[in-house]
């Protein structure tokens, strides 16, 4: 028999506490861009107008490389991390950024949505049922202007981004931890 297992955050592994370094920017998107798919639309779309928000992208090791990503997005691209570099990494942002590229499951959405909402992350998703249905505390941004909007009150705003992460959390803490 063989029974799926739902993504979860582990209470303590992502916890809540800061970076002790400086944060180093404010808006922080992990993931990597494949070309010819049809995230990369949207990544193409999203991301741009948060370069003016100092938007720093992580991807993974392997796809890390400026020259894979989009020539207006080069510039934001850093080393790529692994998992558990990433999550310190993600402790030195205020903003996070989740494009899911499934958007029409209730059950499907990056892991990362439950560890940034198990660290009390602030985090912004494009419109994806998965992210609504399981994460439902999590701002979604249906296009670049509410995108930016929504990473603009958050830096802008502390404790609206703060409350934001803690309810966040509260629900991950409540529903989808192992």
């Amino acid at each position: 028999q063989v029974l799926a297992q739902p993504f979860a955050c582990d209470p303590l592994l992502p916890h809540a506490r800061r970076a002790r370094e400086a944060v180093k920017s404010d808006c922080l998107f992990g993931g990597c861009y494949y070309p010819n798919h049809e995230r990369e639309r949207r990544i193409g779309e999203l991301l741009p107008p948060l370069l003016s928000l100092g938007l720093e992208i992580r991807a993974r090791p392997h796809r890390a490389a400026p020259e894979l990503w989009p020539e207006r997005l080069r510039s934001a691209v850093r080393p790529g991390l692994d998992h558990a570099r990433f999550l310190d990494e993600a402790r030195r942002h205020a903003v996070h950024v989740n494009l899911s590229s499934v958007l029409d499951s209730p059950t499907m959405c990056a892991m990362r949505t439950f560890e940034l909402a198990g660290m009390g992350a602030f985090q912004i998703s494009n419109d994806a049922l998965g992210v609504r249905a399981q994460m439902p505390m999590v701002p979604i941004a249906r296009d670049a202007d509410e995108m930016h909007r929504l990473a603009a009150r958050a830096l802008e705003d502390p404790l609206w981004r703060i409350w934001q992460g803690w309810r966040a959390r509260m629900h991950a803490l409540r529903h989808h931890t192992w």
